[in-house]
């Protein structure tokens, strides 16, 4: 086959997408074998570029196994910057749902080895990044997804509905990963409390939130924003050398943002429904997104080792907040 051809480099980036999903030949070919009804020769022939599989099965591929093909297209061509969004079911986290928070964690693995490793984001809810220590607190944030987005036709009361333990683990592990990078930057939007608030006194007015729920968020909240004025007045975050900037946005931020930044690897992301994020490693797109980011950062007010009185207001206001609860 000649590399040349654009066919041959969109197939080339297929086969690539494939062994991300299966990393081991053996796995793949097992797998293939069962969703195309195909022969184990016919599969292995197709691997090796000597049969180029048709039409019908990259489409029954890339819709079983949530596989891009535009941004897959889009490399081959070089004619467009996209965004790749993986979705997943949070309440009920099959294997084949997690494959993109595997392949997050395996870019992280590179990214973090760096000694220049810079992460920013801009939020206006509290961040992934920061959730998996406050467990009650990621649980209402899978519970609106689910109340949002969700397929259930009867959402369950707060108290009775659990988040698997698998996701629990992984959310852990990307907080772990997160304190193994070695500058983080976040820019607050100056509502992200009132915000939450404003989410849990919805669900409590249809009556699927109780008192004793509202309890036990006031005390994650309270609890969160205490650990995270000892970040802003230390500038690193708890156990973890990591240097911390923090900033204040002055005009509100319509959605989360983030930018990985090292020697070795970039990528950018946009928050989209609650839970998922759509992640590109285009360079110009994390270009522009870097320069954004310092941009946006200009225009907010430090709070991290600096700007005492800014800090100790911001905070004052967003505790007062919980007490409208």
């Amino acid at each position: 086959m000649n590399n040349n051809n654009n066919n041959d480099v969109w197939f080339d980036y297929f086969l690539k997408t494939l062994y991300e999903k299966y990393p081991k030949r053996s796995q793949l070919t097992e797998a293939l074998m069962k969703l195309l009804s195909m022969e184990r020769i016919a599969v292995y022939r197709r691997l090796r570029k000597e049969v180029v599989f048709s039409a019908y099965d990259v489409a029954k591929i890339a819709s079983t196994w949530n596989i891009s093909l535009d941004s897959i297209l889009s490399i081959a061509s070089n004619d467009s910057h996209l965004f790749c969004m993986e979705t997943m079911s949070y309440n009920d986290p099959l294997l084949e749902n997690l494959e993109a928070v595997k392949r997050l964690f395996r870019f992280l693995k590179i990214f973090t080895l760096s000694n220049s490793s810079e992460y920013m984001e801009i939020s206006n809810a509290i961040p992934a990044s920061l959730l998996g220590n406050y467990p009650v607190l990621s649980k209402f944030f899978t519970f609106k997804w689910l109340y949002q987005y969700g397929n259930e036709k009867d959402i369950p009361f707060f108290s009775q509905f659990e988040v698997p333990e698998k996701t629990l683990k992984l959310e852990r592990e990307y907080c772990k990963y997160i304190k193994q990078i070695k500058h983080l930057s976040y820019t607050w939007d100056n509502m992200l409390i009132q915000s939450l608030i404003n989410d849990i006194q919805y669900f409590n007015s249809i009556y699927i939130l109780s008192n004793e729920d509202i309890q036990q968020l006031k005390q994650q909240i309270e609890l969160f924003l205490n650990d995270l004025e000892s970040i802003s007045i230390h500038g690193k975050l708890t156990d973890s050398y990591s240097k911390v900037d923090m900033y204040i946005s002055q005009i509100n931020i319509d959605t989360n943002y983030c930018y990985y930044h090292s020697s070795a690897v970039k990528a950018c992301g946009i928050g989209a429904f609650i839970k998922c994020t759509a992640i590109s490693q285009d360079e110009t797109v994390c270009q522009s997104f870097r320069r954004w980011m310092l941009i946006q950062k200009k225009i907010s007010i430090p709070i991290s080792q600096v700007n005492e009185r800014q800090r100790i207001e911001f905070f004052r206001r967003q505790k007062e907040l919980i007490h409208t609860l």
